[in-house]
């Protein structure tokens, strides 16, 4: 028994080969399905190579460039990221590629049936942007020509190119346009701040010969007389009778200390050429001070920043000299008048008498009570005004320079520029899979569609080919005999 079973098991994989050749053998006999199936799919290549149109491809490349520094022109440079993004933008406008598509007549079908818009969104399909890195982008095109892939592709760099450096110098121009207006209103800023300077320092003259206008307290120390110094006293003027006047012949008539017109222009000129003196002294302080933050006292840019000091600090004391000229002497006190001349044209309605101590005592108290926190606070406000609209008006100005510079370098095409450095060529062959690659695909293809329709038909196939195939049907088998056929006579 066991040996029985050790002989089935041995017969079994022999008998598994046989059926597979048996359905081997019943496929081959479909071979006329497959035959067909691989003639279909042959005819299928020929058509195909025959309505497909080759596409061929042509790649142009573009370089990114800083001719001049974004820090002398002012210009802001762009990242990498940033700049590639715009260049895609510009390259997919859907008005520029309408033009493109107009110009090349590209896809006409497409055009007649759907319109240009649909046109446009056929040809950015074909097109491809490539950013690997660095200031380097590529532009790539597939036509349905050499001819075609290579114009299209020259022009779309040509108008990337294009429409970028317009881009920047509309960017210039507007820069430069909002910085000249932000000048002229910083200028005027700048003239009535020094105006109200002038104003105060001409109704406070003492104001401007402080020795330190610009730190706390200047109120204080014009309010009080300096070391070694007395404070003259304003003399009194009384007004005499008529009889008495014509008594005091010794007493000669004051000289009216009136100001001209010319006097006082000067001294108001002078006043604000203090101001501006000042003012200007202030800003060389803070930029020495901004300068030795960053550099040594041995650093170019510091050296030329304490000789600016130097300078403004001259031109203060300049001004200050000017100043004390141009403003008006106090009026003399009256002299004796000649004798031997006629006392009645002399004879002097009032006469200037020097004040008693007890006056200028007085005097030196209203002086003290005078509102010096309210002065105190005018010439720190009209300092701190004029200081700081100097130095919005200088910021401006560096600003607008830089801007005018940036300006004329990209009229000039000395700025960012984007340069083909790789232009678009002639390509020579389509691009893959070639004729052979389709028609070696088709033939494989056709050919496993052959074999397998075999394999089906083969499988669905109920005929009795040999005889395990009737070993599933002899319960439901009978013999029945051939019948014998008689002959008829002849007659």
């Amino acid at each position: 028994m066991n040996r029985s079973k050790i002989d089935s098991t041995r017969v079994e994989p022999r008998a598994e080969l046989d059926r597979l050749l048996a359905f081997l053998g019943r496929a081959s006999r479909f071979w006329r399905t497959a035959l067909a199936l691989v003639l279909i799919g042959e005819l299928g290549c020929l058509a195909f190579l025959l309505l497909r149109q080759p596409l061929y491809r042509s790649q142009t490349v573009l370089l990114y460039t800083e001719t001049v520094r974004s820090a002398e022109t002012g210009e802001p440079s762009m990242a990498p990221k940033s700049v590639a993004a715009r260049m895609q933008e510009l390259l997919n406008s859907r008005r520029e590629l309408s033009g493109v598509v107009e110009q090349f007549d590209l896809y006409p079908d497409v055009r007649k049936t759907y319109g240009t818009f649909d046109a446009v969104d056929e040809l950015r399909k074909h097109i491809e942007f490539r950013a690997p890195g660095g200031d380097t982008f590529s532009i790539a095109f597939q036509g349905t020509s050499p001819e075609q892939a290579r114009d299209v592709t020259a022009r779309l760099a040509e108008l990337v190119v294009t429409q970028d450096a317009d881009l920047r110098k509309k960017q210039t121009v507007a820069a430069r346009d909002f910085l000249a207006e932000e000048k002229k209103r910083a200028a005027e800023r700048l003239k009535n701040a020094e105006q109200d300077l002038a104003g105060f320092m001409a109704a406070h003259p003492s104001f401007a010969l402080d020795a330190m206008p610009l730190a706390t307290g200047a109120a204080i120390r014009a309010s009080v007389a300096r070391p070694g110094t007395t404070t003259p006293s304003r003399p009194r003027v009384v007004a005499l009778p008529a009889a008495k006047a014509e008594k005091e012949t010794s007493v000669a008539p004051p000289a009216p200390a009136v100001p001209s017109p010319a006097d006082e222009r000067a001294a108001r000129e002078a006043a604000e050429e203090a101001a501006r003196a000042g003012a200007a002294v202030e800003a060389a302080r803070q930029s020495v001070a901004e300068k030795r933050e960053r550099y040594t006292d041995a650093h170019p840019d510091v050296r030329a920043a304490r000789d600016a000091l130097a300078r403004a600090e001259g031109r203060l004391l300049s001004a200050r000299a000017k100043l004390s000229i141009a403003t008006p002497p106090p009026a003399p006190a009256a002299v004796p008048a000649p004798a031997g001349e006629d006392t009645k044209k002399a004879a002097p309605r009032y006469v200037t008498v020097p004040r008693t101590p007890a006056e200028k005592t007085g005097n030196a108290a209203e002086t003290k009570t005078e509102d010096l926190v309210a002065l105190e606070t005018d010439w720190a406000r009209l300092i701190r005004g004029v200081t700081e609209a100097r130095q919005r008006h200088d910021q401006v100005e560096a600003a607008l320079f830089k801007a005018d510079m940036a300006e004329s370098s990209a009229s000039g095409g000395q700025g960012t520029q984007t340069t083909m450095i790789d232009p678009a060529y002639l390509p020579q062959r389509p691009i893959p899979p070639g004729p052979r690659t389709i028609a070696l695909l088709f033939f494989a293809a056709s050919v496993l569609a052959g074999i397998g329709a075999a394999l089906g038909r083969a499988a669905l196939d109920d005929r009795i080919y040999d005889r395990e195939g009737a070993d599933d049907l002899i319960d439901v088998l009978a013999e029945v005999p051939a019948m014998r056929r008689q002959r008829r006579a002849h007659v």
